[in-house]
């Protein structure tokens, strides 16, 4: 299932629990199918540029996480990915936007970029700073979960070069677009009904974001945390979004 990534309807879905469709019994976690090898993001900070070494839950569905892939070794310790197209120059990620699974900074996708905070305050670099190395004004990001059929793509760009803060903020205004009636519509029953019990959910105690109807958010259940980006292990040159659960301090 394609989402549609184009400017969002005005007419978003409100979700009426008297008429929520069956829930499924269980979602499975299904891990991506093989595809090319990919490159660990650890970047050793001495190769770096950057200088930057609930009421309604229903126990039946199970929020899977989505995107969240484990990486294999690169004898390389740097990652390396090349643009859009042959011939494109290879370009390296700021570190705080490296994958990793116990988590770089909190970002709870729930809450505005505003609320960003880096783990290590020693280390904490700048939001106007480079998103990658050499600059890029284009980056591709994709979110995919097999399990749910969700597979969708969008851009984050800057003709002046893209910065930390873009990147991100993109992440969440993507997030945060309403889903229309007629995506709703579109889906299948389990999808609907992951959907549906995920925005419940989400806002059983907040009536302003129950008002809002549902967004693209609620197809991360409770994975709402950003863990980074990986490069799809497709070729394609889109970086995965990886997210899960809250990570440890």
């Amino acid at each position: 299932m394609h989402m549609h990534t184009g400017s969002p309807s005005p007419s978003t879905y409100s979700y009426d629990a008297s008429k929520s469709p069956s829930h499924p019994a269980y979602y499975t976690q299904h891990a991506l199918s093989p595809g090319p090898s990919i490159h660990d993001h650890r970047i050793p900070a001495v190769q770096s540029p950057y200088g930057v070494a609930q009421p309604h839950y229903s126990p039946s569905v199970r929020a899977p996480q989505i995107g969240n892939i484990p990486l294999p070794s690169d004898q390389s310790g740097k990652l390396a990915h090349r643009g859009h197209g042959s011939g494109s120059p290879a370009f390296s990620l700021n570190p705080a936007l490296v994958y990793n699974p116990s988590g770089v900074l909190y970002f709870n996708l729930m809450y505005p970029t505003e609320t960003i905070r880096f783990k290590k305050a020693a280390q904490l670099p700048q939001l106007s700073e480079p998103a990658t190395h050499p600059c890029q004004s284009r980056l591709i990001l994709r979110i995919y979960n097999q399990a749910l059929q969700l597979d969708s793509s969008f851009a984050a760009e800057n003709p002046n070069g893209l910065t930390l803060y873009d990147v991100l903020h993109r992440i969440y205004t993507w997030f945060h677009t309403g889903v229309s009636r007629q995506e709703m519509q579109a889906l299948g029953s389990q999808q609907r009904a992951y959907l549906t019990d995920s925005f419940s959910r989400r806002t059983a105690n907040n009536p302003n974001e129950y008002r809002a109807g549902v967004k693209r958010l609620d197809w991360l259940g409770q994975s709402t945390f950003f863990f980074g980006l990986s490069p799809a292990p497709d070729g394609s040159g889109a970086w995965i979004i990886n997210v899960g659960a809250q990570p440890m301090a």
